[in-house]
């Protein structure tokens, strides 16, 4: 796991293992998801949203990226109730990656999950009776962050509010894509793709151990503020802040 982390060309090499497991294509998606999912160890993780139609291949890409994280830094949920996150224990979302389905799993929990993603902190208070007293009483519950995000949906219009929050992966839904999709299909069934699925399985231990690896630091860029980026219109007050952040996570890895 240490010489793979070492490795140069550490980005394509995690292009090419994904193929290897069965997603073809999507170069730039595989190395912004992955780069997603590591994130999570710094202080400003960074979060996603994969776009696409239905059955292009969005879920797949996420569970994908999910088998090559450590089970132990994954918190996967089809749906999230409304106040789920708040009852979550004290430290059990910090530094994690929150996978969730489409994103009517998470309707009801957008502003918990933005409150993660920008004060890195829930707080929460609810309205109790003592059981000694007969008195209501207000308990406060406290979920720390922060937390890195993955979700996917098939609605080009979703939540403004979350959208500015996320990197936006657009999958490719040309006829050459298709092509290439239905010829790893075709290739999974012959004796080369059962090999690969058997390759697959230390391509995630590999990395699961390889992440275990990867501790939190400090990154600093000199370059930062020779740096420019559009600044004609608002939004770009917090692309600018995801850019710094993505370079941050490049160099972390």
């Amino acid at each position: 796991a240490l010489e793979f982390l070492k490795q140069p060309d550490l980005l394509d090499k995690v292009v090419e293992h994904l193929d290897t497991m069965g997603y073809i294509g999507e170069e730039i998606n595989k190395k912004i998801g992955y780069l997603i999912t590591i994130s999570r160890k710094l202080n400003n993780p960074l979060s996603g949203v994969v776009i696409s139609r239905s059955g292009a291949g969005k879920s797949k890409l996420m569970d994908y990226l999910y088998e090559l994280v450590p089970e132990e830094d994954v918190v996967h949920y089809t749906r999230l109730t409304p106040q789920a996150l708040y009852y979550q224990g004290e430290r059990s979302l910090k530094h994690k990656l929150l996978i969730a389905g489409e994103d009517e799993g998470i309707f009801g929990s957008d502003y918990a999950i933005r409150e993660l993603i920008s004060k890195k902190k829930l707080r929460l208070g609810s309205p109790m009776k003592d059981p000694l007293s007969g008195r209501m009483r207000t308990v406060e519950y406290e979920v720390e962050g922060p937390i890195s995000l993955l979700f996917s949906t098939s609605q080009p219009a979703i939540n403004y509010e979350n959208a500015n929050r996320c990197f936006i992966l657009s999958l490719d839904e040309s006829r050459e894509q298709t092509e290439n999709i239905h010829y790893s299909q075709q290739l999974g069934k012959t004796l080369e793709g059962f090999k690969n699925r058997m390759e697959a399985e230390d391509i995630k231990r590999l990395h699961q151990n390889a992440q275990r690896l990867l501790k939190k630091v400090f990154v600093v860029n000199p370059y930062a503020t020779q740096l420019s980026f559009p600044s004609h219109w608002i939004e770009t007050r917090r692309e600018n802040e995801k850019y710094l952040s993505l370079i941050e996570a490049i160099a972390f890895l």
